[in-house]
């Protein structure tokens, strides 16, 4: 199956299947794996939506190893959002010259592709905060506040507990109820430093090799009883901490700091934790 026709197959697949309420609209919910509660290859919703999403992500992929020069669909309009510098090194040239490129060596760019791609950026304005201590940051937090979306969408009482892995890494294992099912729901991830280890700026995968930024950018240093968090965009954005409801004062200055750096405060959501 040639380049082409592989990705009409995808398209056409996808189209098929996708339910009319989706989200599979845009890339966001595809490629930029949200850095806190869970991958959207991985759906609290169904198990059809992530596998829908998988086949966007190969679909994706795909038209990178074949170097296509067709302009991006519209379901497929952020990629710049996600930080894959790493590509600009592909041979596209060369695989454009070469309509003969084997298809073995396309499976293998393809794969390498799946492998490494990861958004581990941050949004501009936010910095991580310095001195982070992981063995004060390992333990139980609870979900203050969040930015809508469709993976955690509908959960109450969200948690995330973060321990030490044998392999030097964080297990992190989030947590929320769902009303509609009326029952828990539950996903395990494993989470890295990107940089130094006394840098709150990690990388989380629920989804094998595939990883996204969760940054601290602002801390509680005394006590370590409240973070902010982003993700690699103004799209993705938390307040944790250690207790269930936190002050008023707290919650301002993360309306605060949050909107300075670009996100939609007036989306917040209040998560209730009774």
């Amino acid at each position: 199956m040639t380049g082409p026709d592989a990705e009409a197959w995808l398209s056409k697949g996808l189209a098929a299947r996708a339910p009319a309420t989706s989200p599979m609209n845009s890339l966001l919910d595809v490629i930029p794996f949200p850095p806190y509660f869970a991958y959207p290859l991985f759906d609290y919703h169904g198990g059809q939506a992530a596998s829908l999403r998988l086949v966007a992500v190969v679909s994706f992929m795909l038209r990178k190893a074949f170097a296509r020069s067709k302009p991006v669909p519209e379901w497929l309009a952020k990629p710049a959002q996600c930080r894959i510098s790493w590509m600009d090194t592909l041979p596209t040239e060369s695989m454009k010259a070469d309509r003969k490129w084997s298809l073995p060596r396309r499976v293998i760019v393809l794969c390498l592709v799946l492998c490494l791609a990861a958004c581990t950026g941050m949004p501009e304005g936010v910095r991580p905060v310095a001195d982070f201590e992981l063995d004060r940051y390992l333990g139980k937090w609870y979900e203050i506040a969040r930015l809508d979306h469709s993976f955690e969408r509908g959960l109450t009482r969200v948690t995330a507990e973060y321990s030490l892995r044998d392999d030097g890494g964080v297990r992190v294992i989030n947590r929320g109820f769902s009303a509609d099912k009326g029952a828990w729901d539950e996903a395990e991830g494993k989470a890295y430093f990107v940089e130094s280890p006394d840098l709150g700026y990690l990388k989380v995968s629920f989804f094998g090799p595939v990883y996204g930024s969760y940054v601290v950018f602002e801390l509680d240093k005394d006590a370590y009883q409240y973070a902010f968090i982003s993700g690699p965009d103004t799209s993705y954005l938390w307040l944790l901490a250690r207790t269930p409801t936190v002050s008023n004062q707290i919650l301002q200055r993360f309306i605060t700091l949050a909107g300075e750096r670009g996100f939609d405060t007036d989306a917040l959501i209040l998560v209730a934790q009774e």
